[in-house]
């Protein structure tokens, strides 16, 4: 059982990370030197939050009944993310999961941030969605380095 669930971890986490690391790298290329650096922010934090948030939906996934049980405090914030907002979106449907929500209405406020230039609802939105990075990436870290009770 441990060495599936090592297994189920390495799958869930190393190979999503090594993804995350390659957009990293990709945020460092050379920009547009007309490109609005509001807009290359927010469009980087959209690209991040979509790969973090997916990878904590993908290791609570990769195990939910364990999760559940021996770290429910993640398994909730993976739920929380989980939940469905309703909405207005594209794709015509009532509801998103809050991660896709999120991401959308920073995706919105920077569209209307090209039209309007206002910047504090564009940062505000930006700040937002990192804080939820932030906590993200922060459950993944007590995650993969819990205990060996936890593994």
């Amino acid at each position: 059982m441990k060495r599936m669930f090592h297994a189920l971890l390495f799958n869930a986490v190393i190979s999503p990370t090594l993804g995350l690391l390659m957009i990293v790298a990709t945020g460092c290329t050379q920009l547009d030197k007309n490109a609005d650096p509001l807009i290359v922010r927010a469009e980087q934090v959209e690209a991040s939050a979509l790969a973090t948030f997916d990878l904590v939906l993908n290791v609570n996934d990769s195990n939910r009944d364990f999760f559940r049980s021996n770290a429910p405090e993640f398994h909730n914030f993976a739920e929380w993310l989980r939940t469905p907002t309703p909405g207005v979106y594209p794709d015509g449907k009532p509801t998103w999961p809050r991660s896709l929500a999120m991401i959308y209405d920073l995706h919105t406020v920077k569209l209307a941030y090209k039209t309007n230039r206002d910047a504090g609802k564009l940062n505000a939105g930006i700040h937002g969605v990192q804080a939820i990075i932030a906590q993200s990436t922060s459950w993944l870290s007590r995650i993969t380095n819990a205990p060996s009770t936890l593994k």
